[in-house]
């Protein structure tokens, strides 16, 4: 798995209100899958925060790109999470792969 979609599941799985961590689960696991889809949570991130690929880009060489506190991090994924299970009505098939997991899994 690439470093920038490891880092986006593993802050977003949390919150699909699962047990363990994102490595407890397979590929084949619609939560996993739903954690890694990086184009959906970067639209969902600068949504939320005003933060995206543009806005970077036009910060001056000059300036320093502000690193934001941990808890806030954690506040702001929990949020979009929970807005885009509701927006996406994707709670019904979070709770059959509650009720279904994969033998391999957690």
């Amino acid at each position: 798995m690439h470093v920038n979609m490891a880092a986006t599941a593993a802050l977003v799985f949390p919150h699909f209100g699962f047990g363990g961590w994102i490595e407890h689960y397979t590929g084949y696991s619609p939560v996993w899958r739903l954690s890694c889809v990086l184009p959906i949570w970067a639209k969902k991130l600068e949504a939320e925060t005003g933060w995206g690929l543009q806005r970077l880009l036009r910060i001056p060489a000059s300036e320093s790109i502000p690193f934001f506190d941990p808890d806030y991090i954690k506040g702001v994924m929990r949020r979009m999470v929970k807005h885009t299970i509701a927006e996406e009505n994707w709670q019904p098939v979070l709770d059959v792969a509650r009720e279904m997991p994969c033998n391999e899994e957690f």
